[in-house]
């Protein structure tokens, strides 16, 4: 745990996560809570200096580490960050539109109507650009307050303001059943009377 807390001040987040999880995943006496102000300051940080897309990383790796313990206000801090971010997340706009030969959006849009899932659930929905090409029953499930949808989203589809976490350890039972089977149609004495051929 000091080694992850020395990475921490010496402003190298990403080694001081693998130690803490490290020590987390041997039982370190005292857990987290301890520590969990020097990783909030870490995040706090990265806001002040307007590093929104690192504070962004930060605040989930807070929630990584807590699990479905994550205090509600971390995920308010996650959605002010989201919200201030400017220079987007995991590339530029350029390479979120496209990464091989057609959009990914379209991809998924085609592979929806294709295989027609009973229901698609999404982890993270950030603007509901990929939750809306569902053509179905579709859930999101986002940890943020606050979403800035950028499309319309289907009436059929519906966002769950939970971490994934606490989704599926305490709804996923319930709103991941498949649906009903439809009840046969109701046969007609017609329909029940065996046919013999005519001899």
């Amino acid at each position: 745990m000091r080694l992850g807390r020395a990475f921490l001040l010496a402003d190298q987040p990403d080694p001081a996560l693998a130690h803490l999880q490290a020590a987390l995943d041997h039982g370190l006496p005292g857990g987290l809570e301890p520590h969990l102000p020097l990783l909030i300051q870490e995040a706090e940080r990265c806001v002040a200096h307007g590093d929104h897309r690192e504070a962004i990383q930060r605040w989930q790796d807070i929630a990584a580490l807590l699990a479905e313990a994550t205090p509600e206000p971390n995920y308010h801090q996650l959605s002010a960050a989201y919200a201030a971010n400017c220079v987007g997340f995991g590339g530029s706009k350029e390479e979120n539109a496209l990464w091989g030969d057609y959009p990914k959006h379209d991809v998924l849009a085609w592979l929806h109507s294709w295989l027609q899932p009973a229901l698609y659930l999404e982890i993270g929905v950030d603007q509901g650009v990929s939750l809306a090409c569902a053509s179905g029953p579709a859930i999101g499930v986002d940890p943020r307050p606050a979403l800035s949808l950028t499309v319309q989203l289907l009436p059929t589809a519906r966002i769950v303001a939970s971490s994934s976490d606490a989704f599926f350890a305490n709804q996923a039972a319930a709103r991941l059943q498949p649906a009903a089977p439809a009840a046969p149609a109701a046969a007609s004495p017609a329909a029940l009377t065996p046919r013999h051929p005519h001899r």
